[in-house]
């Protein structure tokens, strides 16, 4: 991502965010800057996005297990394969159904 030119004003986002007294985006600016991955972790940690997803892969699980979702993969009947070779794992994919389970 590009965030400008230091010292040009038209384009210098950090500069921008300083002048205007706006430390913390400076600072957010400037973390993203040094560490892109590391920062988009933390901003979503922050934002409690990385718990939602683990609660999602949590549920998965106990459906799964509680047979509630069934989960099964088939080959992409679009995609060639050559004689002789394995399949991919990017040739398949994934179909979710729901289920219920018996007692």
């Amino acid at each position: 991502m590009d965030l400008g030119e230091p010292g040009q004003w038209q384009t210098d986002a950090i500069g921008e965010a300083k002048e205007r007294g706006m430390t913390e985006v400076a600072t957010l600016l400037e973390r993203f800057q040094e560490n892109q991955v590391e920062t988009r972790y933390q901003v979503r940690l922050e934002l409690g996005l990385v718990d939602e997803m683990a609660a999602e892969m949590f549920a998965m699980v106990v459906f799964v297990s509680d047979e509630l979702l069934q989960v099964t993969r088939e080959m992409d009947p679009k995609l060639v394969q050559l004689p002789g070779s394995l399949p991919s794992p990017a040739n398949y994919h994934w179909n979710f159904k729901r289920c219920c389970a018996t007692e």
